[in-house]
């Protein structure tokens, strides 16, 4: 069967084409639509369709052309095979059909696993932003917190602090909670973590910005904190510079 597919490629693609309600350029829609054609081809040959497939799913991707869309054009062929001579028997044509369908299929799992993948990439992206370190001179940074602290979110924290302490040679630190609206335990923990690890590399830390509701809800927890700390970060400046810390 592959074969009368593979003598007839040009014949089938031209007709094809007509038929895809595909907004691209005609000679790409045809590039395109032929690495798609080369993938039904290897598929009933039982050959590996990656090399056919993931160009494919990445450029329709970027050109924002959904799933939905490609399963219709395929759909379209099977149509176009149906009701036209390209010397296929009946047996020949339900093959097609389940190979098409089942390479639609991939199709979707490819296109999802593009899309979790972008996602994956945009969260990383989200918390890194989330972490901004300012460096108010040469010596000292300041990091300003805001939203909900997590494991994740700290072990990040920490280690973006280190690399900037190495890089810059940093001496002094300053992160300010006031954006922090929960301090628990488990938060209270993994900032000792962060400070023992900012002195362990021989750089200093002060932390700022604890309101009174947070400071209230570490009494009632019993956090005791082995950290420098003070109320705001003008008053963790001037600790510095009268080497309080």
């Amino acid at each position: 069967m592959f074969k009368k597919l593979l003598e007839q490629k040009e014949k089938i693609l031209n007709e094809w084409l007509k038929n895809i309600e595909i907004e691209l350029d005609e000679s790409e829609l045809k590039y395109q639509f032929s690495k798609l054609y080369d993938a039904v081809i290897a598929k009933i040959k039982g050959e590996n369709i990656n090399e056919h497939l993931d160009d494919f799913v990445e450029d329709m991707s970027k050109y924002e052309i959904s799933p939905q869309e490609i399963t219709k054009s395929l759909e379209n062929l099977i149509y176009l095979i149906e009701r036209s001579d390209f010397g296929l028997d009946e047996r020949e044509i339900l093959m097609l059909n389940k190979f098409i369908y089942s390479l639609a299929l991939r199709i979707y799992e490819e296109f999802e696993k593009k899309r979790l993948d972008i996602i994956q990439k945009q969260l990383k992206t989200i918390k890194k932003m989330e972490i901004p370190i300012l460096k108010l001179n040469k010596e000292t940074i300041l990091v300003p917190l805001i939203g909900f602290m997590d494991s994740e979110k700290a072990l990040n924290l920490m280690r973006n602090i280190l690399e900037t302490i190495r890089k810059e040679e940093i001496l002094r630190v300053i992160i300010d909670i006031e954006g922090v609206p929960v301090i628990d335990t488990e938060v209270a923990n993994q900032f000792v973590r962060i400070y023992r690890g900012i002195k362990a590399i021989g750089a200093k830390m002060v932390m700022s910005g604890i309101t009174p509701a947070v400071a209230e809800t570490m009494v009632h927890l019993e956090i005791d904190l082995p950290i420098p700390t003070r109320a705001n970060l003008e008053l963790a400046i001037k600790a510095f510079d009268d080497e309080e810390i």
